[in-house]
C-alpha cells in the first residue's frame, strides 16, 4: 500500500471517527439536556399536584377534625364499641345507623349535592371505624360510597392497616385509595383519615374516612373530571399495579403500569425515569412517590414526556453533523490528496535517487520542491551524492597514482604516518639497454612502450599480493610484506620475479618492442609508511634492504633474477639458485653475497625443504 493511500485512509478514519464521536457526544448531551428539562418540568408537576391536593383537602381535613371532636359523635362511637363488645347486633346496628346519620347531617356540604359548596367536589365514599380499626358497614339507606363486596373487603383491610399506623392515631392524614364502587368503575380517590379520640382519657374510639375524587380520574384513560390543560404533559397516579390517569390512553397506561410494577417489585426505587415506546411515539416516563410520610398504600405520581420533538431535533442535528462531516470529508480527501501528492512525489524521487546511487550512479540529482523539510532533505541528498561522487573521483585518482592496497589502507586510516618497522621483500625490475632502445624514439612512443611494458608486469605484482611502490623511468619497485604481511612474502616476491620474466617473454613474442629486464630482490627489515613533505606524502619503504635490492637489480643480467642471502634463506628448499661471486656494491663496505635465482620448485611448500639447491656456474649441482 502506497504512502499516499495510507495517508488518505488515515485522514478518512480520523474524520469518520471524529464525526462519529461528535454524533455520539451530541446525542448524549442532547439527551441529558432534555432529561434535565423534563426532570425540571416533572418537579414542577409534583409541586403543583401537592399544592392542589393541599388546597383541596386542607379544608376537608379541618372540617373532619372538627367533626371528630363532637361529643355526640364520641358518645355514639362508645355505644357502638360497647354493643360490639357485648355482641348485641340489634343495638350495634341501631348505633351504627345513628352514627352514619350524624355524619351525614354534619358533613352534608361534602355529601349532599343540594348543600355542596360551589366549586368544591363531593365525597364519593364515607366510612367509620370502631376502636378495633374494623370498618363499620353503612346502613342500607346510605348511598354515598356504596362499594362492591370485593371493594368493601379491600377498603376495610386498607383502613385497618392505616388505623394501626402510629401517624394516623393522633391527627388527620391524607393519601390515595382505589375504591370499587357498586355501580361505577373502580376509581382513585384522595382520602382524609381522621382519628376520633376520647376527650376524657384520649384513647382512640375509632376513625372517620372520607374519599374525594382524584384529578387523576378513572383508570384505562377515562375520567369524569375536567380535562387537563393542553400544554400539560400526560400524567397519572400509579397505585397497586394500576395507573389511574385521565390523559393517558389505555394501552399506554397498561405498558407504563407493567414497567413500574417491575421496577418497584420488592421495594424497588423510590423515584426515577425510563424510556418507553407507546405506538409510534417514544416517551420519557418520570415517577416519584406521593404521600411520602403517609400510612396510606404507596402511590407514585407518573408523568410522560413525548420525545418526538427531541427525536426530531436530534435527527436534524444528526443530519447537520453528518452533512458537515461529509463536506469536511470531501474537503479532507481533496486536501489530503494534494498533501499526499506534495509528500509522496519528493519521497518517490528520493527513492529513485537512492536506487541510482545503489547502482553506482553518483551523478543523480533530485529536484528541490518548496522550502519545507522534504526540500531540505532533497538538498542534503544532492549534497551527499555530490560528496560521494567527489570521493569516488578521489579514490579513482588515488588508485591511479598509488597501489590499490595502499589506497585502501590510506582511505581506511590504518596506515601510520611516519612509518613502522617491517620485514619486507623489495623487488626492483629494470629494462636493460633502455637508453639505446629509446634513442631517436618520439616521447609519445616511449610512453606507449612503457605503458605496454608496465601493464602486464604490474598485474603479476598484484597477482602475488605485492604492492607497486613506484615507477621510476623504466624501473618498477614492488614491495611484499607491507602494508599487510602474508607470512611468506619472500616466496611471493620470488614467484613474482619469475612471473615477470615469463610475462615479458610472452609479451616479446607478440609486441614489436623486444625488451629484456633484470630483477633484484632483497629481504630484511625496513621502515614502511607515509613519508615526504607536510603537504605531500608518499607511501614507501626505506632502509638498507631497499638500497641492496636496487644494487642487485643493477647487477642482474638480461632476463635474470639476483637475490640476497636473506631471501635465499627464506626460500629454503623451494628455490634453485646459483651462487655469485660476492659483489662489491656502492654504499656497502663489505662484499655482499648474492645468488642468481634459476627456478622455483613448484611442488614444494614454504619452509619445507631446508637449504636451497646450489648449482655451479656451468649449471651442475654443487
Amino acid at each position: 500500500m502506497s504512502f499516499r493511500t495510507q495517508l488518505l485512509l488515515v485522514m478518512l478514519v480520523v474524520l469518520i471517527a471524529v464525526t462519529g464521536a461528535t454524533l455520539y457526544v451530541a446525542h448524549r448531551r442532547l439527551a441529558e439536556a432534555y432529561r434535565q428539562f423534563f426532570a425540571a418540568r416533572f418537579a414542577d408537576e409534583r409541586a403543583l399536584l401537592a399544592a392542589r391536593q393541599q388546597s383541596r383537602l386542607h379544608g376537608f381535613a379541618t372540617r373532619t377534625y372538627s367533626f371528630a371532636r363532637l361529643v355526640r359523635l364520641q358518645a355514639l362511637l362508645r355505644r357502638v364499641n360497647t354493643a360490639r363488645e357485648a355482641h348485641d347486633p340489634t343495638d350495634t346496628a341501631e348505633a351504627v345507623a345513628q352514627l352514619y346519620q350524624t355524619a351525614e347531617d354534619d358533613l352534608r356540604e361534602v355529601l349532599d349535592p343540594d348543600h355542596a359548596i360551589p366549586g368544591e367536589p363531593l365525597a364519593v365514599c364515607l366510612r367509620l371505624l370502631g376502636s378495633d380499626g374494623v370498618a363499620l358497614a353503612p346502613p342500607p339507606g346510605l348511598e354515598v360510597g356504596r362499594l362492591s363486596p370485593a371493594g368493601e373487603q379491600r377498603l376495610g383491610g386498607q383502613m385497618t392497616a392505616i388505623f394501626q399506623a402510629p401517624a394516623a392515631q393522633t391527627q388527620p392524614v391524607l393519601g390515595h385509595l382505589a375504591v370499587a364502587l357498586a355501580r361505577a368503575p373502580e376509581r382513585l380517590v384522595e382520602a382524609v383519615f381522621t382519628p376520633v379520640l376520647d376527650d376524657d382519657d384520649g384513647r382512640q374510639l375509632g376513625a372517620l374516612v372520607v374519599g374525594f375524587p382524584s384529578p387523576a380520574g378513572l383508570p384505562r384513560g377515562t375520567a369524569d373530571n375536567a380535562a387537563p390543560a393542553a400544554s400539560a404533559p400526560p400524567s397519572g397516579i400509579w397505585l397497586g399495579g394500576t395507573l389511574y390517569s385521565a390523559s393517558i390512553g389505555p394501552e399506554l397506561a397498561s405498558l407504563v403500569a407493567a414497567q413500574l410494577t417491575r421496577l418497584t417489585t420488592g421495594g424497588g426505587v423510590g423515584d426515577g425515569d425510563f424510556d418507553l415506546t407507546g405506538g409510534p411515539t417514544l416517551y420519557r416516563v418520570f415517577y416519584a412517590p406521593v404521600d411520602v410520610h403517609s400510612p396510606f398504600p404507596p402511590a407514585r405520581q407518573v408523568t410522560l414526556f413525548a420525545l418526538t420533538a427531541a427525536q426530531r431535533e436530534e435527527q436534524l442535528l444528526r443530519w447537520r453533523i453528518a452533512a458537515d462531516g461529509g463536506l469536511a470529508l470531501a474537503v479532507a480527501v481533496v486536501l489530503s490528496g494534494l498533501l499526499a501528492h506534495g509528500l509522496t512525489v519528493p519521497i518517490q524521487e528520493l527513492v529513485v535517487g537512492t536506487g541510482e546511487v545503489e547502482r553506482g550512479n553518483l551523478g543523480v540529482r533530485v529536484p528541490i520542491r518548496g522550502r519545507h523539510e522534504l526540500a531540505r532533505l532533497a538538498e542534503s541528498f544532492n549534497a551527499m551524492t555530490a560528496g560521494l561522487a567527489l570521493k569516488e573521483r578521489y579514490r579513482s585518482v588515488l588508485n591511479l597514482v598509488a597501489d590499490k592496497g595502499i589506497a585502501e589502507e590510506l582511505i581506511s586510516g590504518r596506515v601510520l604516518l611516519g612509518g613502522e618497522q617491517r620485514e619486507v621483500s623489495v623487488l626492483f625490475c629494470d629494462i636493460r639497454g633502455f637508453t639505446a632502445l629509446t634513442q631517436g624514439m618520439p616521447p609519445t612512443e616511449v610512453v606507449r612502450m612503457l605503458n605496454e611494458h608496465f601493464t602486464p608486469l604490474t598485474a603479476v605484482v598484484y597477482e602475488h599480493h605485492g604492492v607497486v611502490d613506484k615507477f621510476v623511468g623504466d624501473l618498477i619497485m614492488a614491495v611484499f610484506g607491507a602494508p599487510k604481511p602474508t607470512g611468506h612474502d619472500a616466496l611471493a616476491a620470488a614467484q613474482c620475479a619469475r612471473g615477470m620474466l615469463a610475462a615479458r617473454r610472452a609479451l616479446n613474442a607478440s609486441s614489436r618492442y623486444r625488451i629484456e629486464v633484470g630483477i633484484g630482490l632483497a629481504t630484511g627489515p625496513a621502515l614502511a609508511g607515509c613519508m615526504g613533505a607536510s603537504d605531500r606524502l608518499n607511501y614507501t619503504v626505506v632502509g638498507e634492504r631497499v638500497n641492496l635490492a636496487s644494487r642487485l637489480c643493477s647487477q642482474a643480467g638480461r632476463m635474470e633474477v639476483v637475490i640476497d642471502q636473506t631471501t635465499r634463506e627464506r626460500l629454503g628448499g623451494l628455490a634453485v639458485v646459483e651462487p655469485l661471486t660476492k659483489l662489491k656494491l656502492k654504499g656497502f663496505s663489505e662484499p655482499v653475497p648474492a645468488y642468481k635465482l634459476l627456478e622455483l620448485n613448484p611442488g614444494a611448500q614454504a619452509g619445507g625443504l631446508g637449504a636451497p639447491t646450489l648449482v655451479t656456474e656451468h649449471g651442475t649441482p654443487a
